[in-house]
């Protein structure tokens, strides 16, 4: 949902800011399932070689 490159970020990089909404529609999900998404969306995120800052 927003994009900044300026002063603060490093020449050829973009600091990139998003929001994920993880939903399940027959049942509330627990932390477990929230983690596992989260492991495999970093996971994917690192292979493509992009740096999670926060």
């Amino acid at each position: 949902f927003d994009i900044y490159e300026g002063d603060q970020i490093e020449d050829g990089f973009k600091s990139v800011a998003y929001s994920i909404v993880f939903r399940a529609k027959d049942r509330t999900l627990e932390d477990s399932d929230i983690q596992s998404a989260m492991n495999k969306i970093l996971k994917e995120l690192e292979s493509m070689g992009i740096e999670l800052r926060a």
